[in-house]
């Protein structure tokens, strides 16, 4: 089942959500070639790509999404357009009135791509480069929001800014927080027509960068969907191969609510290999379901003591959740060990999407109430013949301290 998310507009075709995997493409014309980058895009259209993104380096290009905007329309061609910026945020303030949605890359939108210098941040100058890109790129937020046009926040690992180089290395972590950086900034502004992409050249790496960010997600409370890609995948054989392995490996996860399968050959050469990655991994669709709570199983408790913590929604949700429950963060998912609790009770009814995912992946069992007569320490002992449970609120120092006299 794909990870449930937000929908998000990308002129007329919905993202995320309930809709379906969106199929997207590029086109390799000169964008001020007007004429030529029409042709591209309709035939896109016509073999079943969806949204088409164009790449926007300056200011005359910008104008001429205007041309191909309104020479689509009256065409009869309503695909949604997509302004690439790079390097340039005068470009991106120009271009947001003419195309649905603004694709910034957080490594070269505000601060400069790497040169591989190394810098030393203490948390106040850290603190300074942040307020620096909120006013870069907060006026591009807010003309979005203005316009109702959706932004894509679209990291490549070859273009992490030196910044971004010298706190978290050339890593998956430092793609993840180069994102939330930017996302940040978004939701300071109210603005939450956000869709992520975690793009490298090796699939391994694109991997692993969007699980990292997943998880990211899952701890703050975020839903927003994502773009999956292999840049710079080659052409043949081994562009599809290398596409097929990384967008085809997430979306079995149920990962991915748009991809592009990134190919050196003509634009509508990648359009099959989108419908067949998605028609394999049997997730074109995603059917409306019910939410429901998750399924109770039986927790197994020990002679000589079990570990039973009480949970609610609110600390399920809190980012130390996994490690506060005993288990180890391995490639972005929570693995249980000696050290994790044997059982969950909770304490009220979860029925938070966001919290039920977190405690399914722990792997560790709940409770079930009416199997066990929970005893609280104020009150006389009950007879029943349930296993009972000593139910203790409070510091760990106390229980500590009174199992070690008692032997227990």
């Amino acid at each position: 089942m794909r990870r449930k998310t937000r929908e998000v507009m990308v002129g007329n075709v919905g993202v995320g959500g309930d809709n379906p995997i969106r199929i997207q493409s590029m086109t390799t014309s000169s964008t001020s070639d007007v004429d030529a980058t029409v042709e591209q895009i309709i035939r896109l259209a016509d073999e079943g790509c969806e949204i088409a993104r164009v790449t926007v380096q300056g200011k005359k290009e910008a104008f001429a999404c205007e041309g191909i905007k309104n020479t689509l329309v009256k065409k009869g061609y309503s695909i949604p357009l997509v302004a690439d910026i790079h390097f340039y945020p005068p470009a991106a303030m120009v271009v947001a009135d003419f195309v649905d949605k603004v694709r910034v890359n957080p490594g070269n939108y505000v601060d400069r791509r790497a040169d591989f210098r190394v810098l030393e941040y203490n948390d106040e100058t850290y603190a300074k480069e942040l307020e620096k890109i909120e006013e870069g790129f907060a006026p591009l937020v807010e003309k979005c929001k203005k316009r109702g046009i959706s932004i894509r926040i679209g990291t490549n690992h070859g273009s992490l800014s030196d910044r971004i180089m010298n706190r978290f290395g050339d890593s998956p972590a430092g793609m993840v927080e180069s994102a939330v950086e930017f996302t940040n900034v978004c939701r300071k502004y109210d603005f939450h027509d956000i869709i992520y992409s975690m793009k490298a050249s090796n699939a391994v790496v694109m991997i692993e960068a969007y699980r990292l960010l997943v998880k990211r997600m899952d701890e703050l409370g975020w839903d927003y969907p994502l773009h999956l890609g292999v840049t710079e995948a080659g052409n043949g054989e081994e562009g599809r191969v290398k596409s097929a392995v990384g967008i085809g490996g997430l979306l079995l996860e149920g990962l991915g609510d748009t991809i592009r399968v990134s190919l050196t050959e003509d634009p509508w050469y990648e359009i099959d290999p989108c419908k067949r990655i998605i028609e394999h991994a049997k997730v074109r669709s995603l059917p409306k379901r019910e939410k429901r709570a998750r399924k109770l199983v039986e927790a197994p408790l020990h002679r000589d003591g079990s570990v039973i913590i009480a949970i609610d929604t609110e600390s399920v949700l809190h980012p130390d959740f996994y490690e506060r429950v005993g288990c180890e963060v391995q490639l972005a998912r929570p693995q249980r060990t000696e050290r994790s609790a044997d059982a969950f009770l909770l304490k009220e009814e979860i029925t938070d999407s966001q919290a039920l995912k977190k405690i399914e992946l722990t792997g560790i069992p709940i409770l079930k109430e009416e199997d066990y007569c929970f005893y609280y320490l104020d009150g006389p002992l009950p007879i029943t013949d349930k296993p009972i449970i000593l139910c203790y609120e409070g510091s760990e120092d106390p229980l500590i301290r009174a199992s070690a006299e008692v032997g227990a």
